[in-house]
């Protein structure tokens, strides 16, 4: 088919499209053969879709008063030996004023070898941990699970800020700290400075997130969506509407003040009043984590619009006329919290044919005015595009209060993370001595960093929900992702709970083990009327917690005791319909056996369910080791009485051990600093398909496993050969807990760096010896039962 030539109708009046239209119609009426009134057919579609667009759009705003005010166009300098990039500069301190005069020229400036290699690498290794770990399925090095990935709007993720190991040390790094220092006016004159920062001229970083645009190529659906804005409201930002941003404080309990931290700060970003000055307060950032081409997609800004941002608003008008939004056409200010703002441009505006492009180097740190206009390309190539956003301003702009309420937060959020030397700068140090407004220590006068995470989490819920039980269970599953992971069943093992009491319609329930009472809130909401639900812990700070929040959520259908099974056994209502153990693993076979012997259940059933045992994409194989730990009674006995202490799936294998599992040889094909050597992956779905095999379909729909490896689903055969799948599945369990605690986070504690030997027994225990015997048998006995 030959091409569609389309006029361009930017700009034109609707009379003018009109004129065009009828021209098009004129065109369709006259033509001779089938393929040419088809061609023109299409070229009137496109033209009456413009029509009507124009007809929609206000005819007095087709050309706008404010483009006088917009910059003119420029050609942006490229980088000597490589023209794909922008010009950058170093921050060593001979560099320094050519990127001041670049940055005042043209509203930003890009530093280059900000972050080093290896820096950049770990930090796309977090992101995409992050990322593997909230989304099941999501595999780095698989391109079919890429589809996965957030791309309809931003490429963002849910939360408005990011504290994790490696994006808060980013936030510290000398070079990041010198390219703001660089850029950001000075300030001068301020006398009384009260802040938990060393110097008014200190620079202080926002907490923010980071993107990441999956490779769209030729996919339309796979792209981000494009966009020019400012991040402030230019009304407010020039002084003629009044902010709150002093009064922000983050998340403290202020006179009954429950606002979720991170949304503060958020709301520092736009709620800036600056002083109508052509450099404002605050300078924005990309660090950029890959090479970034052209094609790739990424930060665009309009050069030189800082310059004429007052000509341009005075152009505008009143805030009250720019509210509305009547479609594509309209540009219009979103007004946001505490005042603050953005100012959104129409995809039509003529502002678009002067933006440019900023490519740039892996490790390189773009800054741009914050009055400049900016945005985002979509990514049209083949190449990931990642990158994490570092906004930075003066400490002397900051009130007293607002200064030590921030740095609270901050410190709260930062605890057990590793602090270097500017931390004081970029942080503030708060005051953990103090429960007054605007300090760090809460009500009991204990520093944010020195309380637990128990402590900090149930705060937050007890602080940012509404009492309700689904916005509780979101609370906590906030906390978890944003701050501090929390020892809960969380919301993908929670539907499987949630399944079971809608299932079993309980009308007395026992939990063993309430922890926070996330699990409590989750069963006590989904319980029919007159239902009562029991759940105990031995732990006295997390039963008051428990009992807590489940008063904020305001569940009376729920008690809370403090104790063991054993000690509250007595004052316990008997038989129960539902039991959920969720505590140590090791002691479920014990509470098993005297929930039987106490009358607390007459029978139960032996359900096996086999789920990934997580989604990092080196755990390889599916199989859960559900109930693994019933049957370690023995294991202290055997030891006793064979002397045979087991050596782990990293010492010599046993000779005892099978030849099939032996002539894995692990221990002697592990490197010390390279575990990742091992072909692992092979070597498990080799010993997967030599058991399923020939297999037959259990008669139990519950064998029935999605393998993340393989990819169909695989059916057990055999109670042997379900045994044999677990144990390669607590062997892959094993591998998982040596690298992670051993190799990736080597300052994990001696508990987590031991935990793979557990899973080696474990392995042991069902590959052979009277424990694997008991395990098949009861598997027979529960298929035969069915």
């Amino acid at each position: 088919m030959d091409h569609v030539d389309v006029p361009d109708t930017d700009g034109l009046s609707v009379l003018e499209v009109e004129d065009l239209y009828n021209a098009a119609l004129e065109e369709v009426q006259k033509a001779c053969d089938v393929s040419e009134r088809q061609r023109c057919g299409q070229r009137l579609a496109v033209i009456a879709k413009a029509l009507r667009a124009a007809k929609r759009k206000p005819l007095e705003k087709t050309q706008r008063t404010e483009w006088s005010a917009y910059p003119e166009p420029v050609t942006l300098p490229r980088c000597p030996d490589d023209a794909r990039y922008v010009k950058s500069f170093s921050t060593e301190v001979a560099d320094l004023p050519a990127a001041q005069h670049f940055f005042h020229e043209y509203g930003f400036v890009v530093f280059r070898d900000v972050l080093t290699a290896p820096e950049c690498e770990a930090t796309v290794a977090e992101i995409w941990r992050s990322l593997e770990e909230r989304t099941p399925g999501l595999e780095r090095h698989d391109s079919e699970s890429w589809s996965l990935l957030s791309s309809e709007r931003y490429g963002l993720p849910e939360e408005q800020a990011v504290f994790t190991p490696q994006i808060v040390a980013n936030r510290q790094n000398d070079r990041v700290y010198a390219a703001l220092d660089a850029v950001l006016p000075r300030m001068s004159g301020i006398e009384d400075f009260d802040s938990p920062h060393p110097d008014p001229n200190s620079v202080v970083v926002t907490q923010d997130r980071w993107c990441i645009y999956r490779p769209a190529g030729d996919d339309a659906s796979a792209r981000t969506a494009e966009n020019l804005h400012l991040d402030v409201n230019p009304w407010t930002y020039a002084g003629l509407k009044p902010t709150e941003i002093e009064d922000l404080r983050y998340g403290m309990t202020i006179a009954g003040d429950h606002r979720f931290p991170l949304q503060d700060f958020r709301a520092e970003l736009t709620a800036v009043q600056g002083r109508g000055s052509s450099t404002g307060e605050h300078v924005q950032g990309v660090l950029n984590l890959l090479d970034n081409l052209e094609e790739d997609g990424g930060t665009r800004v309009v050069p030189g619009f800082h310059r004429c941002f007052m000509p341009w608003l005075r152009a505008l008008g009143d805030m009250e006329s720019n509210l509305a939004q009547s479609g594509q056409h309209d540009n219009w200010v979103l007004r946001r919290a505490a005042g603050g703002g953005s100012f959104k441009f129409s995809n039509l505006d003529r502002i678009h044919q002067l933006s440019r492009r900023i490519p740039m180097r892996a490790g390189s740190f773009l800054l741009w005015n914050q009055l400049l206009v900016h945005g985002s390309c979509a990514n049209n190539s083949a190449n990931f595009r990642i990158a994490q956003f570092i906004t930075g301003f003066r400490a002397g702009e900051m009130s007293p209060g607002r200064s030590w309420a921030r740095a609270a937060a901050v410190q709260r959020h930062n605890s057990g993370l590793l602090l270097r030397p500017l931390a004081p700068h970029v942080f503030g140090e708060a005051r953990g001595t103090e429960g007054t407004e605007g300090t760090a220590g809460p009500a009991d006068g204990r520093s944010f960093a020195r309380s637990e995470r128990e402590h900090l989490a149930v705060e937050q819920v007890l602080q940012t929900s509404k009492g309700h039980p689904e916005a509780i269970l979101k609370a906590f599953e906030d906390f978890h992702v944003q701050c501090k992971p929390l020892l809960h069943v969380g919301p993908m093992k929670g539907t499987y709970l949630d399944h079971a009491v809608q299932r079993s319609s309980p009308s007395l329930v026992l939990e063993l083990g309430s922890y926070l009472g996330y699990s409590a809130v989750r069963i006590a909401r989904l319980l029919d009327e007159g239902a009562l639900l029991y759940t105990i812990d031995e732990n006295a700070d997390n039963a008051a917690r428990a009992e807590a929040v489940l008063r904020h959520a305001g569940l009376s259908n729920a008690v809370v005791l403090h104790g063991t099974l054993e000690g509250l056994q007595s004052q316990l209502p008997r038989p129960v319909d539902l039991v959920f153990l969720d505590h140590s693993k090791a002691l479920y076979l014990e509470e098993i056996h005297r929930l039987e012997e106490w009358g607390f259940i007459k029978s139960y059933k032996l359900r096996l369910r086999i789920r990934p045992l997580c989604s990092r994409r080196w755990s390889l194989l599916l199989g859960i080791l559900l109930g693994l730990s019933r049957w370690n009674r023995t294991i202290s006995g055997q030891r006793k009485s064979t002397g045979y202490v087991p050596k782990g799936i990293f010492g010599r294998l046993p000779d005892r051990r099978s030849e099939r599992v032996r002539s894995w040889n692990l221990g002697a094909a592990l490197p010390a600093e390279k575990p990742a050597s091992i072909d692992l992956r092979a070597k498990l779905r080799d010993w997967a398909c030599h058991f399923v095999a020939e297999s037959s379909t259990l008669r139990r729909d519950v064998t029935e496993a999605a393998n993340v490896i393989m990819k169909p689903r695989l059916l057990v055969g055999s109670s042997r050969k379900f045994v044999d799948f677990m144990a390669a599945g607590a062997l892959a369990c094993g591998f998982y807990r040596f690298c992670e605690f051993n190799v990736r986070q080597k300052d994990a504690d001696a508990k987590a760096k031991e935990s793979y030997r557990l899973m080696a027994e474990r392995a042991e225990q069902l590959l052979e010896g009277p424990t694997r015997e008991e395990v098949i048998s009861v598997l027979r006995e529960a298929v035969d039962a069915q």
